[in-house]
């Protein structure tokens, strides 16, 4: 992954004011907040948009994997119990897509829960 500009712990990150809502979530469940270039760009810009990355951070908190294919719903299912990495796509809203030119962002929790990563699926 690349264009990484911001990396956060989850303190850090509700003090910035990036993840306003996410007190109640536990640091070694994500580790560390890494939000991409192009992602820190648009939740700086775009209030709705913050709220968005938000809701989708904490639909990722309760294994609500957004808009994936069954299998990979299966091994993050898996992975929950294995240690192994956690992926989750989300749909941006047509509304917030057609400023933020992207349709979707992508949230991925390291295996060794160390980092949880916020990004485009063009910034992969």
């Amino acid at each position: 992954m690349s264009n990484i500009i911001h990396s956060y712990s989850l303190e850090e990150a509700i003090e910035d004011g990036v993840l306003l809502e996410l007190k109640k979530l536990h640091s070694n469940q994500f580790g560390r907040f890494i939000l991409t270039q192009g992602i820190t760009f648009d939740v700086d810009k775009n209030i709705e948009f913050s709220k968005f990355v938000q809701s989708c951070v904490k639909r990722h908190a309760r294994h609500d994997w957004g808009e994936l294919e069954k299998e990979d719903i299966e091994a993050n299912n898996s992975a929950l119990k294995d240690g192994d990495r956690l992926f989750s796509s989300y749909k941006i809203p047509e509304k917030l897509s057609a400023e933020i030119r992207e349709n979707k962002i992508w949230i991925i929790t390291e295996h060794d829960r160390s980092a949880t990563t916020i990004l485009f699926p063009s910034e992969y």
